[in-house]
């Protein structure tokens, strides 16, 4: 049985297994067979052999039985390396040997395999396979998965060397080292006139082959960590003496360049001590002339291709983090050699990533590039000192006027960009004029659009997504985004001029409630600042104003004739059903945000929240059983924004719905939990709903006991009013079960229980509701594995207070069940009932039952 957790592929056997397995004889004909299989039939041996190689020490029963068996595996291995039929020239043959080497490492550790006398022999054999392998130029055969196997063999019994403490500290492995570095670099970083042609186009760079350069660059640097002034001495001498400025007629080499510089940036530098100062500042030195040099000169366009920008990208993001940790003493010398002071380091950084902004939309993976050079530019802002920012200089056109706001592909990126510029421009103590300054192209396109000189719906999309940017960077600091709301306060009217001049098109949808969004999504402390006290009318005036953009953006794309229309097509998802999501989405954040002062809107009668919050319930029970399945975003966020609703206690907006829709709404709930391929988190969220709905029984009985408390005639539920049933005045139905006890509830206040009354008035009538919400949470508590505490707090509540119900849904699965197993059924149902008496015992007690029903269903 393999162990693959926590990237340790160590292997379980039986202790029965032992004997066999470690026997003299068993061992040396698994070893025996493998060599005279000719390739591909000896492969299926290796993996065996890999698996033993991975066999627990605590496999072994004494020090000396193990070693013996590490001396005897070492030893067979390096006999391998020394087979020459052919098969050390597979790369698959050599992954699978690399994996059995790696795998002694990781179950056995350095300090045991150093005490063997076959380990330097078999560090040296491997080392020899391993330079053939790494020395072959990257991008021919056996140069992407079978060189990060070997690598990754390096990597562990460095490490394994590295944290073994040990009070002689053996140059051992340290002496194998530079040859296997020095052939890695050679395969992947030199000159076309050395190398020949770059053995494959750049433009043909997938996420794979992506993966496989970091996995390999990361090793690279790992490997150096075991004795970095050597190392970094050698990259140093190779780079200046061996490759010097003709790396760039080969884009592929700038590439390995950046991504090995990165990986040293992010794994070596921190470590490096005294001795690996200057050598470290010569890597660099030769890094940063690279980028100046390929900055400076209009060379080769491979040069700034995706993968080369990838690469520098790498090197950039791990290079900004020194920037904050420059106060180190060993780090502030290797930036002082190498860029004079952090000022020219952070502009370095800003001057190698802000022609990625200037990217079009046909460049390949334009996306991606631009998306992570904004995050660099945000991170290296945001630790950078205010002085530094002074210092910077960065022009960068109006984001209108960039490539990529020109495509609808590409468009989206102006959020990342505009969030980018204030941080750029955040250089001293904030004043509002700063912020007004930021916003000041957002203000002039969007009177623009208000005075009808631009209305097209790219234009009035593209600063909607500027405003969201901003609205992302601002929202960090509370008196930058309390200047912030104040501006859209200020400006509302104009947005809904917009929404009613151009909310026609999906696109300006779209970024309207993406921006309405953002504007009440906490920001990175998780808070939102805006008041909801008694003294602050902000977030009032805030919640009213969204809603009814809402409102104006609901008429137009998610009315009721819109869901009535719906179909699966992608068409009507991103036309209907995305805006009524993020409105759904909008609204959880409102309820979430605490911002929003409920109260004082009930004590004043303001039914905004009510009459918005029912007018988007009140359409899922139009939507259909398959559209929930198709689309698990939108089921996700309507479930949990109906969730909320009852945990959050604002569960008041229910009674503006009739009685019918309200019975509508339950019921697609039901529907939709009822369904065994449903999201386990939609699930909970709709057993959450049901778990109020199930507690309303209390009040139903009460209304069907109290004749004062019966419904009149002209109660306003949205209908004639049913008679009541006469179940609940009925005394209890004949059943072979004890009867339960009802335990004392705890009121609600006084508001709430009139809100629950009423709801209670609508449901009275309905029996059969509480006869299926039973039968739906019994049937995901006895045939699910899941959700067995929310289903059984689903059903104790009608368990508790009209058992009735209980016992007709007991009768009936009894009744199903053949006459053989029905009195094993009676019992284990009346232990429940027996035992049951408070909600703690029957949500433990219901597992016993389930077990039963199980067994009698096996």
């Amino acid at each position: 049985m393999g162990d693959d957790t926590e990237e340790l592929p160590l292997v379980h056997f039986p202790s029965a297994w032992k004997s066999a397995l470690l026997s003299e004889q068993t061992l040396q004909a698994l070893w025996g067979q493998h060599a005279a299989l000719p390739f591909p039939y000896c492969t299926n041996l290796l993996v065996a052999i890999s698996n033993i190689c991975g066999i627990y020490r605590t496999f072994f029963d004494t020090v000396e039985e193990r070693l013996q068996y590490i001396q005897f595996t070492l030893t067979r291995l390096t006999e391998v390396t020394m087979i020459r039929d052919g098969r050390l020239k597979v790369p698959r043959y050599i992954e699978l040997l690399s994996e059995a080497f790696r795998r002694v490492v990781l179950s056995c550790g350095y300090r045991d395999l150093r005490q063997v006398a076959a380990f330097e022999q078999w560090v040296t054999s491997f080392q020899s396979l391993s330079v053939d392998v790494l020395s072959i130029s990257f991008g021919r055969e056996g140069s992407f998965a079978t060189a990060t196997s070997v690598m990754s063999f390096w990597v562990a019994l460095t490490t394994s060397k590295r944290r073994g403490y040990s009070e002689q500290n053996t140059r051992d492995i340290e002496l194998v080292i530079p040859p296997l570095l020095q052939a890695f670099l050679m395969g992947r970083i030199h000159s076309v006139e050395a190398g020949g042609v770059d053995p494959f186009s750049l433009d043909d760079v997938d996420s794979g082959l992506t993966e496989a350069v970091l996995a390999q660059a990361e090793g690279y640097a790992t490997v150096c960590l075991l004795d970095p002034a050597t190392s970094l001495g050698d990259l140093a001498n190779y780079l200046n003496q061996t490759v010097g400025m003709s790396i760039l007629s080969s884009p592929l080499s700038v590439s390995w360049l950046f991504y090995i510089a990165g990986s040293i940036a992010w794994l070596v530098v921190f470590n490096v001590e005294g001795s690996g100062i200057e050598p470290c500042s010569h890597v660099f030195a030769y890094v940063k002339g690279c980028a100046d040099h390929r900055k400076a000169c209009d060379g080769d366009p491979a040069l700034y291709s995706s993968f080369v920008e990838r690469g520098m990208l790498h090197f950039l993001t791990h290079m900004q983090a020194v920037i904050t940790g420059v106060r180190q003493g060993n780090l502030s010398a290797i930036v002082t050699n190498v860029f004079q002071n952090r000022a020219n380091l952070f502009q370095f950084v800003l001057d190698n990533v802000g022609h990625n902004l200037l990217r079009g939309p046909d460049c390949i993976d334009a996306v991606d590039i631009i998306r992570s050079s904004t995050d660099v530019i945000i991170e290296a802002c945001r630790e950078a000192p205010p002085l530094l920012l002074r210092e910077l200089s960065f022009d960068l056109p109006p984001t209108s006027d960039l490539p990529l706001a020109q495509s609808e592909q590409t468009y989206k990126l102006r959020t990342n960009i505009m969030k980018s510029l204030w941080y750029i421009r955040a250089n001293g103590n904030y004043t509002r004029e700063q912020m007004e300054s930021y916003l000041s192209n957002v203000d002039f396109n969007m009177h623009r659009t208000v005075n009808n000189e631009a209305l097209n719906p790219s234009f009035v999309a593209g600063w909607l997504r500027d405003l969201r940017g901003a609205c992302q960077a601002l929202r960090e600091d509370s008196q930058t985004f309390l200047d912030f709301i104040d501006w859209f306060l200020e400006r509302y009217p104009a947005f809904a001029v917009v929404v009613k001049s151009v909310g026609d098109s999906q696109i300006v949808v779209t970024a309207v409630m993406r921006f309405l969004c953002e504007l009440v999504t906490p920001g990175k402390y998780g808070r939102l600042h805006v008041s909801s006290s008694s003294n602050s009318s902000v977030g009032l005036l805030l919640f009213k104003y969204v809603c009814d953009l809402i409102a104006e953006i609901e008429k137009r794309t998610f009315s009721m004739d819109h869901v009535i229309a719906l179909s699966s097509e992608l068409s009507s998802h991103n036309k209907v059903l995305k805006p009524w999501k993020v409105a759904m989405d909008i609204m959880k954040k409102c309820m979430e945000g605490s911002f929003v002062p409920f109260g004082a809107m009930m004590y004043y009668r303001d039914e905004t929240f009510e009459a918005m919050t029912a007018e988007l319930l009140r359409k899922l029970a139009l939507v259909g059983p398959n559209l929930f399945k198709e689309h698990v975003k939108f089921t996700a966020v309507a479930f949990d924004f109906i969730r909320l609703l009852v945990e959050e206690n604002l569960y008041f907006c229910l009674r503006l719905l009739k009685t019918e829709e309200l019975l509508a709404v339950i019921g697609t709930v039901i529907v939709v939990c009822e369904d065994v391929d449903v999201q386990s988190s939609v699930l909970v969220s709709g057993l959450s709903f049901l778990m109020f709905v199930s507690g309303l029984v209390r009040e139903v009985k009460n209304i069907a006991l109290s004749p004062s408390l019966q419904p009149s005639g002209n109660h306003a539920t949205g209908g004639a009013i049913s008679p009541l049933p006469q179940s609940f005045l009925s005394s209890r139905l004949s059943s072979p079960l004890p009867p339960v006890q009802n335990t004392v509830s705890s009121r609600p206040p006084r508001f709430a229980a009139e809100i629950r009354e009423h709801l209670a008035e609508c449901l009275a009538p309905h029996d059969d509701l509480w006869k299926r919400l039973i039968d739906t949470a019994m049937n995901i508590i006895l045939f699910q594995d899941r959700a067995v505490n929310a289903s059984s707090a689903v059903v104790f509540p009608i368990f508790e207070t009209h058992p009735p119900f209980w016992y007709a849904y007991v009768d009936q699965l009894i009744s199903s069940y053949p006459e053989c197993k029905r009195e094993t059924l009676r019992g284990a149902f009346s232990l429940l009932t027996n035992a049951a008496d408070t909600k703690e015992k029957f949500f433990s007690e219901v597992f016993a039952l389930r077990q039963v029903i199980r067994r009698l269903g096996a």
